[in-house]
């Protein structure tokens, strides 16, 4: 339909209001040919940036400049680290996870050092990272972090949306910053998880070591001490505040996915970012189905989906042309 795209379109442009937001949210909850649209659009949108900001030049001189270093890790496949000197050309720098590794480096368009460094992980892989202030960050997929042009021990601030997991290196005078999606997340030196994506209502800081302090745009602050939880809801406008077993939430950064009476759709959307497929199935016929145990990512999709029927029978299709998987319940 057309006031779909309509809709993508402006929430893509960040000119929606709280009845699109609304309206956004929803349709992206329960009608599948509107989640893939989006994800069409969003996969147009960030490839025209990096066509628009494409340069042409040699690959040995810019890793020198840049000051990036790549170090393998071999465990089922490539997983890189990478420890990036930032200085004035932007990178972004697709990671992958699981087999193979693919990098690309882009210029960014420089505007007085207000654009900067994004690093931007796709879905279906995952990314870790030291900044040159010994800050380290892990990405999970379908995430995108941007740094300023004069990031550095001083000024430590950046931007993010998706999912990330940080150990920020302790420095009283320099407070670390961040921003997402209306939130502000002020800390010294500390341990914590933000999941911060477009496509979903709420925002979640969960923090495992020391303090921080987040502010609303509504102007409400609240600080978290380890083992709690701030949840922000983007549509009314109202941050939460409670326990949680930590584990639940940064178990991603190690490749496992904790489950503690997960709802089918849950887990459906979980595995739709963490392995690049999307799913078709009937959300009325699962409605009662939920999980607990653990996944890990080292199991390919076929793998996960058998173990999913142990829980409930399922019969499943997979499309590796197009990308999507077809479940269906099995007839008892």
């Amino acid at each position: 339909m057309k006031a779909h795209l309509l809709l993508i379109q402006k929430y893509l442009s960040n000119q929606c209001d709280e009845s699109d937001l609304k309206s956004f949210y929803d349709l992206f909850e329960n009608n599948l040919d509107f989640k893939e649209k989006y994800f069409s659009a969003k996969d147009q949108q960030d490839f025209d940036f990096m066509k628009n900001n494409k340069h042409s030049f040699d690959v040995d001189t810019e890793w020198k400049t840049l000051n990036i270093k790549i170090k393998s890790i071999p465990k089922k496949g490539r997983k890189r680290i990478l420890s990036i000197g930032w200085i004035r050309v932007a990178a972004i720098v697709l990671i992958s996870f699981g087999l193979g590794t693919s990098i690309h480096l882009f210029t960014q368009i420089e505007t007085k050092n207000k654009l900067g460094h994004t690093i931007s992980v796709p879905r279906g892989q995952l990314s870790k990272l030291t900044l040159n202030d010994g800050t380290v960050v892990w990405i999970n997929s379908h995430s995108k972090i941007t740094l300023p042009a004069d990031y550095s021990a001083e000024n430590r601030s950046l931007k993010m949306t998706g999912e990330a997991y940080f150990e920020i290196k302790k420095n009283p005078l320099s407070p670390f910053k961040i921003q997402t999606n209306g939130l502000k997340i002020n800390v010294l030196g500390t341990s914590f998880n933000v999941r911060s994506y477009l496509e979903e209502k709420k925002i979640i800081t969960t923090l495992e070591e020391g303090k921080v302090e987040i502010l609303t745009k509504e102007n409400n602050t609240i600080q978290l001490l380890p083992g709690q939880q701030a949840i922000y809801d983007k549509v009314v406008k109202t941050i939460l505040q409670k326990k949680v077993k930590t584990k639940y939430f940064t178990s991603w950064k190690n490749g496992e996915l904790y489950l503690d009476k997960m709802s089918f759709k849950n887990l459906i959307y979980m595995l739709e970012i963490w392995f690049e497929y999307d799913f078709k199935f009937n959300h009325s016929d699962f409605i009662n189905t939920h999980f607990t145990g653990v996944l890990k990512k080292e199991k390919d999709i076929e793998q996960i989906l058998e173990m999913i029927d142990h829980v409930t029978p399922i019969n499943y299709t997979i499309d590796t042309t197009k990308n999507i998987i077809i479940i269906t319940p099995k007839k008892q």
